[in-house]
């Protein structure tokens, strides 16, 4: 939230402006960051321990919707403007570093880590997402559980499957029988 094609700043000038206007918007300090001007990757761990699984998958917006930068604002998040698709060459490599994100954290049962590509090619981790939305066909995990795991009955069902998944993970880490 409040992050426009403005908010990459090249001087202290601009960027004295935006956190000014992010103040006044939100009534709140502003966080400043580095631009990472690179492919977006999004990866969904599931399950816990030897039962864990990371599903990375490369973010996409439709052509058009970027502006000056490669930045997805909040109106392109969960409306159904993003695409997560292979993760390409990349795939192992985003499995590492979120497997390890996820670790360090103490992550359970269902999480997703968001990772970017900088100036440098190195991806760096720019979310751990304990919360990640789950609406069908537009979140990005529904989206990374079906890649992986898409069934003949379609998304629907792979959505059901999916919190049948997380459900289950929890339910077993509590000793709870995986009954439904």
């Amino acid at each position: 939230v409040g992050i426009t094609e403005d908010s990459v700043v090249e001087n202290e000038e601009q960027l004295r402006a935006q956190v000014a206007w992010v103040e006044r918007q939100f009534d709140q300090p502003a966080l400043v960051e580095d631009f990472l001007p690179g492919q977006e990757y999004t990866a969904l761990v599931l399950g816990n321990g030897p039962d864990r699984e990371i599903l990375p998958g490369r973010v996409g917006v439709a052509g058009g919707l970027y502006g000056r930068h490669r930045i997805l604002r909040a109106d392109m998040r969960g409306v159904g403007l993003t695409k997560v698709t292979s993760a390409g060459g990349e795939l192992e490599a985003v499995r590492d570093i979120a497997g390890r994100a996820a670790m360090a954290m103490g992550c359970l049962d269902h999480v997703r880590i968001d990772i970017k590509t900088g100036a440098d090619g190195a991806l760096r981790i720019i979310e751990v997402n304990g919360i990640p939305g789950l609406k069908p066909h537009k979140s990005w995990a529904p989206q990374l559980y079906t890649l992986y795991h898409a069934s003949p009955q379609g998304e629907d069902e792979d959505y059901r499957r999916l919190i049948a998944r997380i459900v289950d993970s929890a339910a077993r880490r509590y000793g709870l029988g995986a009954e439904r």
